[in-house]
This record gives structure tokens, C-alpha cells and sequence, in this order.
């Protein structure tokens, strides 16, 4: 897998609690599950991590060293498939590779991360993990057939078309938001939607896991947390239980099962020696598959800060940085997304986290918004233009569209 190379690392990284189909469209079809190898999933769910570990890499270097990061790769994941799915031509080969489908159809794309969804479905007295799409349209513009198709069967998504100059429509996306999220993101869009808004791109979800070990509330009290720059106290949960541990000259580790081991936390603590972007960029990436393997069942005490903490991040310039150039320039091809799309180009990526660890286990949510843009601003009232200062001007042929004269006037002359 080309993504495996890049050098990347996620703290935590059992929080691929994402899924890219929801409960609350109107599938068509079920697609074949059958068609669908292990294989496959193997591979598509470690194109996700890694492209969620160079997001953190790329966060913590660019973003700022000393800030806490909380990604959700899977939520990532599958919004940019929801945009993937519209574009064409070299936009749909920068989110090829971005995504690690280069050798992959389309059909098998979405095949798998509906096989994936449904494996990763939780829903049991310890343990809830829930999720959504949703398509929200300017009334303006009309979805491509394949395109609503594909949303219906793959992704089981809701899709809504609204007034744009409506300030209830924006009201109407958070509200939807929140409710996926269990109150968790309230909003993952500002209000009003600008008048050149299209169409907005958005995975949620929602995950609350009972620890299968708790940590005894009577065991939490405060002790020193050592920042970089800084000591601060904060509350520690103590658990003494018998747990998979591993332990070398770079790092120390713990899994921490949630339910019945259906999902867990793995906390990765690098050695004090250990310098932070090393260990993000050379150390973790590179060692990573040897200390999976290393886990060995340990009796131990486990000393972990009890925290809640919120997140959000416009992703335009990382990923830009990875390479999905053609989405937010003027060269953006969505013409498989809505049938009205001239000068379309994806304005913002945008993901908001939540996350509480407490005693008695984890809550997290997170919203992945990408939202679509006329290019050019389309004026839909009167205008009174005053050319009463400096202009320029030409004359142009309009079949060739050859500028036959150019001109600046500071000052017009007398006539």
C-alpha cells in the first residue's frame, strides 16, 4: 500500500470508529457482500489510518508542536469518498491517490467501505457506534442520477435539497449534525450560507464504549502531567488489571479493551529521550507492524488522565499538501456530482472532535464537512456600477477571445 510509506504515526490509534453508511436514506439495493475478499477490507481500512496518521503528522508540524490533535481518520475518509464519487477526470486522480484506490474501480470502492460499515456497526449494552451521511444541495442545482444512485445504495445517505438564501438552512445542517452526534458537534457550519454555496459533503459519527476493565473512581486523584513547557495537575484514573503491555527502548504501550474486546484504546507513550516529531515521522511508522506483534498479556497498574476535550481543524492545506490540488483550484472537475457543473471547486474540509475518557469508559464524536462552491460569484440581483475612478479596458474578439486592444484610463480625456 503506497500510504503505508509515508511516515506517520496516531496517538490513539483505535479511534477509526468511522463507518461511511448510515441509517437514514433510502438504499435502492443492498449491494453483494459476497464480492468483497478480507482482503480488501484489510486494505482499505489501512488507507484510512494511514491517511489519518499523516494528517496527525502533518498537524503537529504544521499546526503547532505544544496543541493537542484529535483526528478521526475513517470520518476523513469517507467524506472525501462522498466528494471522490463526483469528481472526474485529474480531481478524481488526485483523490485516487490520495486515497490509495489508484488500482481500484470505483464499484469496488464503494463495494468495500459498505462491507466495512457494516462489520464496524456496534450496538450492544457496552458499546454504541453509530453513523451518518448527509448531502445537503442548493435548490439551484440537481444531483447526477449515477451520483444520487451511488449515495442510495453505497452509502445510504440523506440528501435534501435548500433554499440558500434561507437562514434556517444552515440552522438545518447543524441541527441534523447534532442530533447524529448525540449533541456532541453542534455545528459544523457557520450561518447564513454564502451565495455562491452549492452543496455540502458530511459524515458523522458517534461512538460510547463501556471500559471492559473500569477504573475505580475512588482510585482518581490529581498528580503532575509533564507538558513540554510546562507541569500541570490534572485528575489520574488508576486501574491495576491484567492487560496486553509492551515495553522497549522507544516506547511503552497498553490496549485497553472496550465491551468485549470488540474495540479498544492503545495508548503508545514514547521514552523521554524519545523527541516527539521523531517519533511521529521516523520511529512509530517504522516500527509500528513489529510492536503490534510485541503485545504480551501483563498484570500492571495503569495511571491515565481522566479528560475531555473538543477539536476542530480546516484541513484545506494539508491536504493540498498530499496532493489534492485539483479540488480546491479553478481546475476542479465535479461533473459527476450535479448536473449544473461549470466552475464548481470544494471551498472547505473541515472536521470537528469530541472526546471524554472518564472512569467508566469513552465518548467520541467527530463531523467531517466538505463543502462545494460556484467558483464565481453569480449575481442574482441589480447592480449599479459607477465607473467613476482609473479602469482598464479592452477590445476582444469574442469567437477567439483574442484581446485586439488593451487600456488603462487614469484620466479621461476631452472630447
Amino acid at each position: 500500500m503506497l500510504l503505508y510509506r509515508w511516515r506517520i504515526f496516531l496517538l490513539i490509534s483505535s479511534f477509526v470508529f468511522l463507518i461511511s453508511c448510515a441509517n437514514d436514506g433510502n438504499q435502492d439495493e443492498t449491494p453483494d457482500e459476497s464480492n468483497i475478499e478480507d482482503e480488501q477490507i484489510e486494505e482499505m481500512s489501512a488507507a484510512s489510518n494511514a491517511l489519518g496518521f499523516l494528517t496527525l503528522t502533518e498537524l503537529h508540524e504544521n499546526e503547532g508542536k505544544q496543541d493537542n490533535i484529535f483526528v478521526s481518520p475513517t470520518s476523513l475518509y469517507s467524506a472525501l469518498l462522498l466528494a471522490y464519487n463526483g469528481a472526474s477526470g485529474e480531481t478524481k486522480e488526485d483523490f485516487s491517490e490520495l486515497l490509495d484506490i489508484t488500482e481500484w474501480t470505483e464499484e469496488e470502492v464503494n463495494e468495500t467501505m459498505y462491507v466495512l460499515a457494516d462489520r464496524l456497526r456496534k450496538d450492544t449494552n457496552d458499546m454504541e457506534v453509530t453513523t451518518a451521511n448527509s448531502l445537503w444541495l442548493a435548490d439551484t442545482y440537481t444531483f447526477q442520477t449515477d451520483y444520487k444512485k451511488t449515495m442510495e445504495t453505497y452509502f445510504d445517505a440523506h440528501m435534501e435539497a435548500m433554499d440558500k438564501t434561507d437562514d434556517a438552512s444552515a440552522d438545518k445542517i447543524n441541527k441534523w449534525v447534532q442530533n447524529k452526534t448525540n449533541d456532541k458537534i453542534e455545528e459544523i457550519i457557520e450561518p447564513p450560507l454564502q451565495s455562491n454555496f452549492v452543496a455540502l459533503l458530511v459524515n458523522v459519527l458517534y461512538f460510547n464504549g463501556n471500559w471492559q476493565f473500569e477504573f475505580p473512581e475512588e482510585g482518581t486523584e490529581d498528580d503532575t502531567f509533564y507538558a513540554t513547557d510546562k507541569d500541570i495537575e490534572v485528575p489520574f484514573m488508576q486501574l491495576e488489571e491484567e492487560l496486553a503491555y509492551m515495553e522497549n527502548d522507544n516506547v511503552e504501550a497498553v490496549q485497553l479493551p472496550y465491551g468485549e474486546g470488540e474495540m479498544m484504546m492503545e495508548v503508545y507513550l514514547p521514552k523521554e529521550a524519545e523527541d516527539m516529531s521523531d517519533f511521529l515521522t521516523t520511529t512509530f511508522p517504522e516500527q509500528r507492524e513489529n510492536w503490534k506483534n510485541a503485545f504480551n498479556k501483563a498484570t500492571g497498574t495503569v495511571h491515565m488522565p481522566k479528560f475531555e476535550l473538543e477539536y476542530d481543524i480546516v484541513l484545506n492545506d494539508v491536504l493540498q499538501e498530499l496532493g489534492l490540488e485539483h479540488a480546491f483550484s479553478d481546475q476542479a472537475d465535479f461533473s459527476s456530482l450535479v448536473e449544473e457543473s461549470e466552475a464548481l471547486r470544494i471551498s472547505e474540509v473541515k472536521q470537528k472532535t469530541f472526546l471524554d475518557v472518564n472512569e467508566k469508559g469513552t465518548e467520541a464524536a467527530a463531523a467531517t464537512s466538505v463543502e462545494i462552491e460556484e467558483t464565481s460569484l453569480i449575481i442574482d440581483e441589480e447592480f449599479d456600477m459607477h465607473i467613476d475612478r482609473p479602469f482598464v479596458f479592452t477590445i476582444t474578439d469574442t469567437e477567439t477571445d483574442a484581446i485586439l486592444f488593451l487600456g488603462k484610463i487614469e484620466e479621461p480625456p476631452e472630447v
